[in-house]
């Protein structure tokens, strides 16, 4: 069966996402306190403000019950992930900040981001049960194939490949399968009607 991981429910205050989370913003305040005057007050704070937005994020989906919910949730903390990349890039750009110590930065936010990604990832179990047994080897194998493809795979590329590798099936089965994989957050896509590319989320 295709089982969906999600924070258990437990003390989230006890998780090592917390205590990293915690340690990290301690080093983040100490990065702050390197740049500029003008810089500080600014991009420091937001920088700050959305470091701190994001735990709280995360202590919200601890005790969230809805799924579609938790991966609102969990999207909008990786947005935030990513706005504060730009407030770091600006400091780059404009030389405030050493380039070197903050590409670190950069570098420990994209672990974060993928670790808070992993909390509602899809889980294709190696050993099938009964009744999914079909679909847990063809997920495994879009997954397999999409990776492969270094701009994306689009549904025609999979369906072709998957026949040419005698796995054919019908195209509405598969796209049920590729939807397993995308709402199981496995997936992202980029582009519209005819014109999309499905990617695996590293």
């Amino acid at each position: 069966m295709a089982i969906i991981k999600a924070m258990q429910k437990k003390d989230f205050y006890t998780s090592n996402l917390w205590k990293n989370g915690v340690k990290f913003f301690s080093e983040l305040n100490q990065f702050i306190e390197k740049f500029p005057s003008s810089e500080r007050g600014v991009l420091g704070i937001q920088i700050k403000s959305s470091m701190v937005t994001i735990l709280a994020d995360l202590a919200e989906v601890n005790e969230c019950e809805n799924y579609n919910l938790k991966k609102k949730i969990i999207s909008t903390a990786k947005g935030r992930i990513e706005r504060i990349k730009c407030y770091l890039r600006i400091s780059i750009e404009s030389g405030s900040v050493d380039k070197v110590e903050a590409e670190k930065i950069v570098k420990k936010f994209d672990n974060m981001k993928r670790e808070i990604n992993g909390l509602l990832r899809l889980r294709v179990p190696r050993k099938n049960v009964s009744e999914e047994k079909e679909q847990n080897k063809y997920l495994r194998e879009i997954l397999k194939f999409i990776k492969n493809k270094r701009d994306g795979a689009s549904f025609i590329e999979i369906r072709e490949w998957l026949a040419k590798n005698k796995l054919d099936i019908h195209e509405r089965t598969l796209r049920r399968f590729i939807s397993v994989l995308y709402n199981g957050n496995c997936l992202s896509k980029k582009g519209v009607g005819r014109s999309v590319f499905y990617e695996v989320i590293d």
